[in-house]
């Protein structure tokens, strides 16, 4: 048998994004694994393309079998990346209140890894991880620091968010 492992996108909007990650074992710990990819979301802007470069954390729900340990990283290439925490347990992280947990990497790509430790031969171990995201952009924070010219659109959501013009 082989390890099953899934990520599905459940909001994908132009500013939040929420995935869930879900993970059973049956062979071995997972590997370190780029889950969640910037490149991959869609659009911070409904007048063109104006693709996140990079992600903050803003919640984590998760279960998690005992004895199982999720690791977080931010990614930096190459198949490494800057640790960001264990999550073990079930539960809930809820960090908007500290401003939100941010990418301090050196060199990071922006996306998100995970990996597993503590995989017990001869059992199943599951996972499952929700992450609600804040997409970033570096160069529309700089452009929309100088004082941008609002317009106040209603996406197809109905939810009324400022478009940057």
């Amino acid at each position: 048998m082989a390890n099953t492992v899934g990520v599905q996108f459940i909001e994908d909007g132009q500013r939040y994004c929420i995935v869930r990650l879900i993970g059973v074992l049956d062979t071995s710990d997972e590997a370190y694994t780029i889950k969640v990819d910037p490149d991959s979301l869609s659009s911070m802007q409904t007048d063109g393309y104006v693709p996140p470069t990079g992600l903050r954390i803003r919640e984590i729900e998760y279960a998690i079998e005992d004895g199982l340990v999720v690791n977080l990283w931010w990614d930096t290439g190459g198949g490494s990346g800057q640790y960001i925490m264990p999550i073990y347990g079930r539960g809930r992280g809820m960090y908007r209140d500290y401003g939100d947990i941010k990418n301090t990497a050196l060199g990071a790509t922006g996306s998100i890894a995970l990996s597993t430790k503590g995989f017990t031969s001869g059992q199943v171990q599951t996972y499952s991880l929700t992450l609600e995201l804040i997409k970033t952009n570096e160069t529309l924070q700089a452009a929309t620091a100088q004082g941008p010219m609002l317009s106040f659109d209603t996406p197809a959501n109905s939810q009324y968010w400022p478009t940057f013009i």
